[in-house]
């Protein structure tokens, strides 16, 4: 799910923030991996917010989860 400045339409400068649902715990070698593959196709900073399934969130994680948007054509 894509949130943050991204959404705004009149925004264009930012990151991308995205919030991704996991069913298992990921490693920082895992998030510093898809985040460089990420940063390579739109050519702008990446941050991953990861939440995973039964584990309690960040205060942060559950407002970017209120605010969140489903990516275009996203399962």
């Amino acid at each position: 799910m894509l949130f943050g400045s991204r959404l705004d339409d009149a925004a264009r400068r930012g990151d991308v923030d995205l919030l991704v649902g996991s069913g298992a715990p990921v490693t920082l070698r895992q998030r510093m991996l898809a985040t460089m593959a990420l940063e390579k196709t739109p050519g702008l900073p990446v941050n991953i917010v990861i939440l995973q399934r039964g584990a309690p969130g960040s205060a942060f994680a559950s407002m970017a989860r209120s605010r969140a948007q489903p990516l275009e054509g996203a399962a």
